[in-house]
């Protein structure tokens, strides 16, 4: 999390001890932050005056108050969030240089796939993806949203939600080392390319645009676990200390909604699914398919 770097305006990399600070902040729906500005070292007068000069993450006291049943989970989920924002600032934008710094959709996505990981590990019966991201993602709806973008204030997108579906996709059929390839990524300096070369690392013969329009198939017609077909939906992992648990996407039939009518452009890296019920006998229907998009048919045999 902190360690060894040439920068002056940084305080040392030796001996400083990660600290947790648990106060009450006025927004009741921020559970914490990481903000790098404390890791600079305190000079009066100038930018910098209002560091706390340390590394620190502070969490809000109000997550933990007696009328929150659910607030110790939700108090370890947000510590596992908040310090890989904290790795990443030190492993990327300290040890490699501002250059390398991921975007923020990258560096808050990456952040919501140990949730994944620490759900399952930490928490019982609980799985963050599977038990609130994903299904926020469905009942929103969040198709259509660009999983490479991170939505601004007033965007109708929830950026939580749609890399807790895409990042769960890719924790399960990935794993573990894609995760770590991810994190540690010293070759590469956009995110993009750093998504894209973690994802080779394990799939060669993939990349980021083969394993979207997969996912895009799996959670856009609701591939059933059980007749998924390899590279599909969300299996169940067993990774070493990291084991993720299936997810069938039938479950959230009943709680998901699709959009009523999609914008006329459709974002880039985005789902637009189109469902068909009821469809016996014989069936003919024209699609016209834009450029630079792809078309997935999934036919279910039974009612979805």
């Amino acid at each position: 999390m902190w360690g060894a770097h040439k920068d002056a305006e940084l305080i040392p990399g030796d001996r400083q001890p990660i600290n947790l600070v648990i106060l009450r902040i006025a927004d009741e729906d921020t559970a914490g932050y990481f903000l790098a500005g404390n890791a600079f070292v305190n000079v009066p007068g100038t930018e910098t005056a209002r560091s706390n000069a340390a590394v620190v993450v502070f969490f809000n006291a109000q997550t933990l108050y007696p009328n929150k049943p659910g607030g110790l989970p939700a108090m370890v989920l947000t510590m596992a969030h908040e310090s890989v924002h904290m790795q990443n600032f030190y492993r990327r934008g300290v040890t490699l240089g501002a250059d390398y710094v991921f975007d923020t959709w990258l560096d808050e996505g990456s952040a919501i796939m140990m949730e994944d990981f620490a759900s399952q590990r930490l928490l019982t019966g609980y799985n963050e993806v599977r038990d609130s991201r994903l299904p926020s993602y469905l009942a929103a709806p969040h198709y259509g949203c660009n999983v490479t973008a991170w939505p601004k204030a007033a965007d109708k997108c929830d950026g939580y939600a749609v890399w807790g579906a895409w990042g769960g996709f890719l924790n399960r059929q990935l794993g573990l080392p894609f995760y770590r390839n991810l994190l540690n990524d010293k070759a590469n300096k956009t995110s993009p390319r750093v998504l894209e070369a973690a994802i080779r690392s394990v799939r060669p013969d993939s990349g980021t645009v083969p394993e979207l329009r997969r996912w895009a198939a799996s959670v856009g017609a609701l591939i059933p676990a059980a007749q998924a077909p390899a590279r599909f939906a969300y299996p169940a992992r067993a990774d070493a200390g990291a084991p993720l648990p299936v997810i069938d996407l039938q479950t959230q039939v009943a709680d998901r909604k699709l959009p009523a009518k999609f914008d006329t452009t459709l974002a880039g890296h985005a789902v637009a699914p189109v469902v068909r019920r009821h469809v016996k006998g014989t069936y003919r229907e024209t699609v016209t398919v834009p450029p630079h998009t792809t078309v997935s048919v999934v036919i279910h045999d039974g009612k979805v």
